[in-house]
């Protein structure tokens, strides 16, 4: 029998426990106690945006217990894993539902993907990707085809090209481009384009007219137009004023109106040079114009268009001995001014990725390094630019000195290979027969898998 005054003590016993009960309750999830919570997208995962501006959609996650229960309080980081950009609020807390999200995320500034996680813990993440976008149009430019010479009524060799970006240098696709002959002559074809998705509008075909120096100007919708320059290579240099100059000496000389005049207005100086030698180098510098060179024997050998500056334009050459023209102009008409000229002996062996212009009836040994052309992380090569007219024969062939497993191809102006060696050739030895279906430069290209001191001869016929 219970004490007459225990009753009370123990209805407030129970009564505490009944409410220890209550602020205990062990139904509701506890995110400190729940080791094994677990966190999945509770928005959008691939998303897309302008660069350097925010998503639409804010990416969001949801953490539940291991009963899929949402659990309160549970901290959550966001990172921008990919692509650059900003995010704002990355320390966030899981609210009643359960869901945390980042309070910002804006991509970077380079087109592309553009990744942020959103972690529970070291192990459980969530990626969102946002595609970035490139901005509006905002930058035109010359991608390639500028400075290309070529007979008068022909194409020129590379299709004149131009870039469109954004503000950010981004490619910029869809925009309209329109091609148009500005002075020479000549003609386009295909003249309207957009540009594709590297942002490169490419023009159909550029022939030439009959005046020496062409432009033609090509203009995107709402941009800036860019003007590109070519030369007609006609009979022009009828002049018969020429001076013999000779190899190992620094010449200063100057266009004026007392130089040789070509139809349209272009001033050029012709020189004579003997060349005993395999092997030289022509420079021409000028601080006042835009410098054009070309070297000619029984035809044309070489030809080069610089820029104005204190930097030498030069062209290295392999040819037989005997004499050589060479003529030095401005790139545009009435154009005047001092430049300085050399040619000077050098070594036949072709270093780091310098381009060649060669001769057929030439014979030059060579040799492959790490330091010449790199096709890849296997293979480098020697060029080597021969000038051909149309219906021309070329015999190219390359005899390995040092089991090198030495090849070549022929490419035509364009990159393209034009010819692969014959199927009859001789152990270790190489050999192209072509015949030029156009005039133009073409390249022989020599190239090596052994690029340590890996020997050659090279033989044009």
């Amino acid at each position: 029998m219970l004490p007459q005054n225990s009753l009370p003590t123990i209805l407030a016993l129970l009564a505490c426990n009944a409410l220890f009960s209550a602020c205990t309750d062990t139904s509701a999830p506890n995110p400190i106690t729940q080791k094994n919570n677990v966190i999945t997208a509770a928005s959008a995962t691939s998303l897309a945006a302008v660069v350097n501006h925010d998503v639409g959609e804010l990416p969001s996650v949801i953490v539940r217990d291991t009963d899929g229960r949402p659990v309160k309080g549970v901290p959550v980081v966001f990172a921008i894993e990919q692509g650059g950009g900003t995010a704002t609020g990355i320390y966030d807390t899981t609210d009643v539902d359960g869901v945390a999200r980042v309070g910002s995320w804006r991509v970077g500034l380079v087109s592309g993907t553009n990744v942020l996680s959103a972690r529970l813990n070291d192990q459980e993440k969530i990626l969102f990707s946002a595609w970035g976008i490139a901005d509006a149009p905002a930058r035109s430019s010359k991608y390639s085809g500028d400075n290309q010479s070529a007979s008068a009524g022909t194409e020129i060799s590379v299709r004149p090209q131009v870039r469109i970006s954004d503000s950010y240098g981004n490619a910029v696709a869809g925009v309209k481009v329109v091609f148009a002959v500005a002075s020479g002559g000549g003609f386009v074809s295909n003249a309207t384009v957009v540009s594709d998705s590297s942002g490169v509008a490419t023009l159909g075909s550029w022939v030439l007219g009959e005046s020496r120096t062409q432009t033609m100007i090509a203009t995107p919708e709402g941009l800036d137009p860019q003007t590109f320059t070519a030369i007609a290579l006609v009979d022009s240099y009828g002049c018969s004023n020429s001076r013999t100059i000779s190899p190992e000496i620094r010449y200063a000389e100057s266009l004026s109106s007392g130089s040789c005049v070509t139809a349209d207005g272009v001033y050029y100086e012709k020189f004579v040079v003997l060349l005993s030698a395999p092997a030289h180098v022509f420079s021409v510098a000028s601080p006042k114009f835009d410098t054009y060179m070309e070297i000619r024997g029984t035809g044309l050998v070489a030809s080069s268009i610089g820029d104005a500056g204190t930097v030498e334009q030069k062209i290295k050459t392999i040819l037989p001995p005997g004499l050589y023209t060479l003529i030095v102009s401005s790139k545009l008409p009435r154009v005047t001014g001092s430049y300085q000229l050399s040619v000077t002996t050098a070594s036949a062996v072709t270093t780091g990725c310098e381009t060649t212009f060669a001769a057929r009836e030439t014979s030059t040994y060579q040799v492959t390094e790490s330091t010449d052309c790199r096709e890849d992380d296997v293979n480098s090569s020697d060029q080597f630019k021969v000038h051909l007219s149309a219906g021309d024969q070329l015999s190219a062939e390359v005899a390995d000195l040092s089991y090198s497993n030495h090849y070549l191809v022929l490419l035509n102006a364009r990159g393209e290979i034009a010819a692969y060696p014959d199927a009859s050739n001789r152990f270790y030895v190489s050999t192209i027969s072509f015949v030029a279906p156009v005039e133009g430069f073409y390249t022989v290209r020599v190239t090596s898998e052994n690029y340590d001191s890996a020997e050659y001869r090279l033989t044009l016929k």
